[in-house]
């Protein structure tokens, strides 16, 4: 392998093997101590392992490489419940009075709970060994042809046609406004979280060394830091969006008496603070698509 240009295998391991340290490290302190900043690195690792995973797949060996995405997603759906229950009792907190105080604590204690499942539920899987299983996989690449053509390939190159594949299909959204469906919104949200990773991936060769021995111009690293901006700033609000909405769902199944928690008693007082609590959350519903609306530019991921 030449040492003078920086290769895919080399930015792969660099990235993953970082990625996949954090990944242990939260994961312990889930096992340890399940609260709230556990969860969310350990959520963070694996969609940005998936995705960095997904652009190596072919040099890592594809068959080798997909029952370990798999498994993030599995470590991810087994952790996504309280997110949702998270996001409902912070938003209980902004409810300004003693009504909106109290459910806010009795959802705290439900959010708690569900933490203390989910960590005993990942503790009996083998997902603590994901870390193990990943650094096994970089040390040990594959050896085909083609897997050790792109093993030494130059990274710009790859990161051009990345980005402008995933410009191709967030130009597919173009015309998504204000009043498009929440569902519609949800998935260019999950494409903004790719192209994010994608970009964040490719940006670890953009330090001022790296960036030289992977052949990446300054207007190039320009570029992908924009791309990066603006995928973020639009993954905020779109997952800003995305909450409101869960939480008009959430909070409209409990005053049916759907999936409604042991922890909240029933009565008059609690389904009054339970309103209030979805009035908020269409109106911030509202606001944000006004906001998406007014902001909404496909050209922002043209390469």
């Amino acid at each position: 392998m030449s040492q003078a240009t920086l290769t895919m295998l080399q930015l792969t391991r660099t990235v993953c093997g970082a990625q996949a340290e954090k990944l242990r490290a939260a994961l312990a302190r889930l096992l340890e101590n399940p609260d709230e900043e556990a969860v969310h690195d350990v959520r963070v690792a694996c969609r940005r392992l998936r995705v960095a995973l997904r652009i190596a797949r072919k040099l890592l060996g594809t068959r080798r490489v997909a029952p370990i995405r798999r498994q993030l997603k599995q470590l991810l759906t087994t952790l996504g419940e309280i997110r949702d229950a998270e996001v409902l009792a912070a938003r209980a907190r902004g409810v300004a009075d003693a009504g909106g105080k109290d459910l806010a604590s009795l959802l705290d204690s439900h959010t708690e709970m569900q933490r203390r499942e989910a960590a005993a539920n990942v503790a009996r899987r083998s997902f603590p060994s994901l870390p193990e299983r990943i650094e096994a996989l970089l040390a040990e690449p594959a050896t085909t042809d083609d897997a050790r053509s792109r093993q030494e390939a130059g990274v710009w190159e790859r990161a051009q046609r990345a980005l402008e594949k995933h410009g191709d299909t967030l130009h597919t959204f173009a015309r998504l406004h204000e009043e498009s469906s929440a569902r519609q919104l949800h998935v260019l949200r999950i494409a903004m979280k790719k192209v994010r990773y994608t970009a964040e991936f490719f940006a670890h060769a953009h330090g001022p060394a790296r960036a030289r021995r992977a052949g990446v111009r300054h207007d190039q690293r320009q570029t992908l830091r924009a791309i990066i901006n603006a995928a973020q700033a639009y993954q905020e609000l779109l997952g800003e969006l995305h909450d409101a909405v869960v939480a008009q769902d959430v909070v409209e199944g409990w005053l049916r008496g759907a999936g409604r928690p042991s922890t909240l008693p029933a009565g008059a007082e609690t389904d009054a603070t339970l309103r209030r609590l979805l009035d908020a959350a269409r109106a911030d519903e509202k606001r944000l698509r006004a906001e998406f609306g007014r902001q909404w530019e496909t050209e922002d991921f043209r390469y």
